[in-house]
Protein backbone atom coordinates (compact mmCIF):
# COMPACT_ATOMS: atom_id res chain seq x y z
CA UNK A 1 0.00 0.00 0.00
CA UNK A 2 3.03 2.30 0.03
CA UNK A 3 3.11 2.23 -3.77
CA UNK A 4 2.39 5.86 -4.61
CA UNK A 5 2.41 7.52 -1.23
CA UNK A 6 5.39 9.81 -1.61
CA UNK A 7 6.63 9.15 -5.12
CA UNK A 8 4.86 11.96 -6.97
CA UNK A 9 4.55 15.68 -6.49
CA UNK A 10 1.15 17.27 -6.12
CA UNK A 11 -0.19 18.61 -9.45
CA UNK A 12 -0.58 22.30 -8.79
CA UNK A 13 -1.38 24.35 -5.70
CA UNK A 14 -4.64 24.68 -3.82
CA UNK A 15 -6.14 28.10 -3.17
CA UNK A 16 -4.90 28.35 0.42
CA UNK A 17 -1.30 29.01 1.32
CA UNK A 18 0.62 25.74 1.28
CA UNK A 19 2.10 24.68 4.62
CA UNK A 20 5.72 23.57 4.35
CA UNK A 21 7.00 20.36 5.92
CA UNK A 22 8.87 22.40 8.53
CA UNK A 23 5.76 24.44 9.34
CA UNK A 24 3.73 21.26 9.69
CA UNK A 25 6.24 19.80 12.13
CA UNK A 26 6.02 23.03 14.14
CA UNK A 27 2.22 22.72 14.22
CA UNK A 28 2.44 19.17 15.55
CA UNK A 29 5.06 20.13 18.13
CA UNK A 30 2.87 22.99 19.34
CA UNK A 31 -0.12 20.67 19.78
CA UNK A 32 1.99 18.23 21.77
CA UNK A 33 3.38 21.00 23.97
CA UNK A 34 -0.06 22.37 24.82
CA UNK A 35 -1.37 18.87 25.43
CA UNK A 36 1.53 18.16 27.80
CA UNK A 37 0.65 21.22 29.90
CA UNK A 38 -2.92 20.01 30.29
CA UNK A 39 -1.76 16.48 30.99
CA UNK A 40 0.47 17.74 33.82
CA UNK A 41 -2.43 19.76 35.23
CA UNK A 42 -4.73 16.74 35.04
CA UNK A 43 -2.26 14.51 36.87
CA UNK A 44 -1.81 17.17 39.56
CA UNK A 45 -5.57 17.76 39.99
CA UNK A 46 -6.95 16.66 43.35
CA UNK A 47 -10.69 16.63 42.64
CA UNK A 48 -13.03 15.23 40.01
CA UNK A 49 -14.36 18.73 39.38
CA UNK A 50 -10.85 19.90 38.47
CA UNK A 51 -10.26 16.88 36.25
CA UNK A 52 -13.54 17.33 34.39
CA UNK A 53 -12.72 21.00 33.78
CA UNK A 54 -9.31 20.02 32.38
CA UNK A 55 -10.88 17.40 30.11
CA UNK A 56 -13.17 20.14 28.75
CA UNK A 57 -10.11 22.29 28.04
CA UNK A 58 -8.47 19.30 26.38
CA UNK A 59 -11.48 18.90 24.10
CA UNK A 60 -11.23 22.53 23.03
CA UNK A 61 -7.51 22.11 22.35
CA UNK A 62 -7.97 18.86 20.43
CA UNK A 63 -10.83 20.15 18.29
CA UNK A 64 -9.08 23.40 17.43
CA UNK A 65 -5.79 21.64 16.70
CA UNK A 66 -7.34 18.96 14.50
CA UNK A 67 -9.72 21.15 12.51
CA UNK A 68 -7.98 24.52 12.32
CA UNK A 69 -4.33 23.48 12.24
CA UNK A 70 -3.78 19.85 11.24
CA UNK A 71 -6.64 19.24 8.79
CA UNK A 72 -6.48 22.81 7.51
CA UNK A 73 -2.94 22.12 6.30
CA UNK A 74 -4.15 19.14 4.25
CA UNK A 75 -6.84 20.85 2.18
CA UNK A 76 -6.02 20.47 -1.50
CA UNK A 77 -3.66 17.51 -1.05
CA UNK A 78 -4.48 15.22 -4.00
CA UNK A 79 -6.26 11.90 -3.52
CA UNK A 80 -4.91 8.60 -4.77
CA UNK A 81 -6.16 5.10 -3.91
CA UNK A 82 -2.66 4.10 -2.80
CA UNK A 83 -1.70 7.51 -1.39
CA UNK A 84 0.15 7.34 1.91
CA UNK A 85 2.02 10.63 2.17
CA UNK A 86 2.67 11.99 5.64
CA UNK A 87 3.29 15.56 4.47
CA UNK A 88 0.41 17.80 3.31
CA UNK A 89 0.53 18.82 -0.37
CA UNK A 90 3.59 16.66 -1.01
CA UNK A 91 2.41 13.42 -2.55
CA UNK A 92 -1.00 11.79 -2.50
CA UNK A 93 -3.35 10.63 0.26
CA UNK A 94 -6.06 7.95 0.31
CA UNK A 95 -9.21 8.43 2.36
CA UNK A 96 -8.28 6.04 5.16
CA UNK A 97 -4.73 7.32 5.39
CA UNK A 98 -6.04 10.87 5.59
CA UNK A 99 -8.15 10.01 8.65
CA UNK A 100 -5.44 8.08 10.50
CA UNK A 101 -2.66 10.50 9.59
CA UNK A 102 -4.39 13.63 10.83
CA UNK A 103 -5.51 11.89 14.02
CA UNK A 104 -1.97 10.70 14.67
CA UNK A 105 -0.61 14.16 13.95
CA UNK A 106 -3.12 15.59 16.44
CA UNK A 107 -1.37 13.38 19.00
CA UNK A 108 -3.78 10.42 18.97
CA UNK A 109 -1.70 7.29 19.60
CA UNK A 110 -2.82 4.78 16.98
CA UNK A 111 -1.47 2.45 14.30
CA UNK A 112 -1.69 4.74 11.29
CA UNK A 113 -1.02 2.10 8.62
CA UNK A 114 -3.08 -0.79 10.01
CA UNK A 115 -6.17 1.30 10.72
CA UNK A 116 -6.01 3.02 7.33
CA UNK A 117 -6.17 -0.31 5.51
CA UNK A 118 -9.01 -2.05 7.36
CA UNK A 119 -12.78 -1.60 7.16
CA UNK A 120 -13.77 1.88 8.29
CA UNK A 121 -16.17 0.59 10.95
CA UNK A 122 -13.38 -1.50 12.50
CA UNK A 123 -11.13 1.56 12.44
CA UNK A 124 -13.80 3.59 14.22
CA UNK A 125 -14.39 0.87 16.83
CA UNK A 126 -10.68 0.89 17.62
CA UNK A 127 -10.78 4.57 18.54
CA UNK A 128 -14.33 5.12 19.81
CA UNK A 129 -16.23 3.25 22.53
CA UNK A 130 -19.38 1.53 21.26
CA UNK A 131 -21.74 3.80 23.19
CA UNK A 132 -20.55 6.73 21.05
CA UNK A 133 -21.05 4.83 17.77
CA UNK A 134 -24.20 5.01 15.64
CA UNK A 135 -25.09 3.04 12.52
CA UNK A 136 -27.47 4.18 9.79
CA UNK A 137 -28.50 1.54 7.23
CA UNK A 138 -30.53 2.32 4.10
CA UNK A 139 -31.39 5.73 5.50
CA UNK A 140 -32.01 8.60 3.10
CA UNK A 141 -29.27 11.17 3.34
CA UNK A 142 -31.70 13.89 4.43
CA UNK A 143 -32.73 11.74 7.41
CA UNK A 144 -29.09 11.11 8.27
CA UNK A 145 -28.25 14.81 8.11
CA UNK A 146 -31.26 15.58 10.28
CA UNK A 147 -30.16 12.99 12.86
CA UNK A 148 -26.67 14.51 13.04
CA UNK A 149 -28.10 18.02 13.44
CA UNK A 150 -30.51 16.84 16.14
CA UNK A 151 -27.61 15.35 18.11
CA UNK A 152 -26.00 18.81 18.24
CA UNK A 153 -22.58 20.23 17.46
CA UNK A 154 -19.89 17.53 17.41
CA UNK A 155 -17.05 16.03 15.39
CA UNK A 156 -17.29 12.44 14.19
CA UNK A 157 -15.28 9.83 12.37
CA UNK A 158 -17.49 8.31 9.68
CA UNK A 159 -17.42 5.17 7.59
CA UNK A 160 -19.42 4.78 4.38
CA UNK A 161 -19.93 1.91 1.93
CA UNK A 162 -16.44 2.33 0.45
CA UNK A 163 -15.15 5.55 1.97
CA UNK A 164 -14.24 7.30 5.22
CA UNK A 165 -13.66 10.77 6.61
CA UNK A 166 -14.97 13.14 9.26
CA UNK A 167 -18.41 14.66 9.80
CA UNK A 168 -18.56 18.01 11.54
CA UNK A 169 -21.78 19.50 12.88
CA UNK A 170 -21.21 23.15 13.71
CA UNK A 171 -23.86 25.79 14.39
CA UNK A 172 -26.51 23.50 12.96
CA UNK A 173 -24.68 22.90 9.66
CA UNK A 174 -23.24 19.50 8.70
CA UNK A 175 -19.95 19.21 6.80
CA UNK A 176 -18.06 16.24 5.34
CA UNK A 177 -14.24 16.42 5.49
CA UNK A 178 -12.46 13.76 3.46
CA UNK A 179 -9.89 12.84 0.83
CA UNK A 180 -11.47 12.18 -2.54
CA UNK A 181 -11.02 13.19 -6.18
CA UNK A 182 -9.48 15.71 -6.70
CA UNK A 183 -8.15 16.06 -3.13
CA UNK A 184 -8.79 16.73 0.54
CA UNK A 185 -11.86 18.93 0.90
CA UNK A 186 -14.62 20.14 3.20
CA UNK A 187 -18.11 19.94 1.71
CA UNK A 188 -21.57 20.89 2.90
CA UNK A 189 -23.07 17.53 3.88
CA UNK A 190 -26.17 17.76 1.70
CA UNK A 191 -23.97 18.57 -1.31
CA UNK A 192 -21.47 15.73 -0.90
CA UNK A 193 -22.03 12.92 -3.41
CA UNK A 194 -20.02 10.39 -1.40
CA UNK A 195 -21.90 11.11 1.82
CA UNK A 196 -25.35 11.24 0.24
CA UNK A 197 -25.18 8.18 -2.02
CA UNK A 198 -23.87 5.73 0.60
CA UNK A 199 -26.32 3.07 1.80
CA UNK A 200 -24.41 2.57 5.03
CA UNK A 201 -23.06 5.16 7.43
CA UNK A 202 -21.39 4.55 10.78
CA UNK A 203 -20.32 7.45 12.98
CA UNK A 204 -18.05 7.54 16.01
CA UNK A 205 -18.19 10.69 18.10
CA UNK A 206 -14.82 12.24 18.91
CA UNK A 207 -16.03 15.31 20.80
CA UNK A 208 -18.55 15.31 23.65
CA UNK A 209 -16.82 12.02 24.44
CA UNK A 210 -14.96 12.26 27.77
CA UNK A 211 -13.60 8.71 27.52
CA UNK A 212 -11.83 9.40 24.23
CA UNK A 213 -10.65 12.78 25.45
CA UNK A 214 -9.17 11.37 28.66
CA UNK A 215 -7.26 8.69 26.71
CA UNK A 216 -6.00 11.34 24.28
CA UNK A 217 -4.96 13.66 27.10
CA UNK A 218 -3.06 10.95 28.97
CA UNK A 219 -1.38 9.68 25.81
CA UNK A 220 -2.92 6.21 26.00
CA UNK A 221 -2.66 3.96 22.96
CA UNK A 222 -5.73 3.03 20.94
CA UNK A 223 -4.83 -0.61 20.39
CA UNK A 224 -5.85 -2.61 17.32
Amino acid sequence: MEKNGNSRKSPGKNLQETVSAAQYIAIKDSVNAEKQKLQNAFIAATSEVEKLAIIKKAEILFTDALLNNIINAWYGTPWDFYGTTEVPNDGYIACGYFVTTVLRDASVKLDRIHLAEIASETMIRTVIDKKYINRYRNKHYTDFIKAVKTAGDALYMIGLDYHTGFVLCKNGQVYFIHSTIPGVMKEVGEQSYMLCQSNYRVTGRLTNNPEFMKKWLLGEEFKN
